[in-house]
């Protein structure tokens, strides 16, 4: 029997699979700055920094659909992602993630076309409107696995921030990628000039927390 005082979410670390396509585009550090946790810096080169838009359908500890946009920062100088805007389908993601590493999830619906690798598409909506698109051409495979690892730095409402380890594997491919979004939504940082290079994330094993 589950006791009714257990936390509606899995405890950490979250092991998924699944597979996840990413879009990386470069943009001005001033588009992002004042949406970075207090204490954290963006990394940047000649006033510019990278944001990476990721569509992922997990299965494992949880499953469910992920779209999110992140950034690279340090604090002092080690160095981070954090996490700007992130939405998935599933309550138990959402109430697990805010509480256990201040990552700031919303809901939304998905819908995924990534069977082949001829060609994928992924878009989230919500109350019906478009939030995020992602369209991807024939991804290059490249050969091997290659192991991930870093760490989200989120924080809390009183300030303080939170470290997150994650670490993943994976078979990468690299394609064209096509990235839309609502104009006045979290996701338009992404949205416009073409991204930069686009990841396809296959056989893709990940732990969070």
């Amino acid at each position: 029997m589950t006791d009714p005082s257990d936390p509606p979410y899995p405890p950490p670390p979250w092991r998924l699979t699944g597979v996840a396509i990413a879009a990386l585009r470069r943009v001005p550090v001033a588009a992002v700055a004042a949406h970075l946790p207090k204490g954290t810096r963006p990394i940047a080169l000649f006033g510019r920094t990278l944001v990476v838009g990721l569509f992922a359908r997990y299965a494992g500890t949880l499953s469910y659909g992920e779209v999110l946009l992140a950034a690279p920062v340090r604090v002092g100088w080690r160095p981070a992602l954090t996490i700007l805007a992130i939405h998935v389908d599933a309550d138990a993601s959402i109430a697990g993630a805010r509480a256990l590493w201040a990552v700031p999830k919303e809901k939304a619906a998905f819908r995924f076309d990534v069977e082949t690798e001829d060609r994928a598409e992924a878009e989230a909506t919500r109350g019906g409107a478009l939030l995020a698109r992602l369209r991807m051409d024939r991804a290059r495979r490249l050969p091997l696995r290659w192991p991930i690892a870093f760490r989200v730095i989120q924080a809390r409402a009183e300030g303080r921030l939170v470290s997150t380890p994650v670490r993943a594997t994976a078979r990468i491919g690299v394609g064209r990628v096509r990235w839309e979004a609502d104009p006045a939504g979290p996701y338009a940082l992404l949205a416009g000039a073409r991204p930069i290079v686009g990841l396809r994330l296959d056989e893709l094993r990940l732990g969070f927390g």
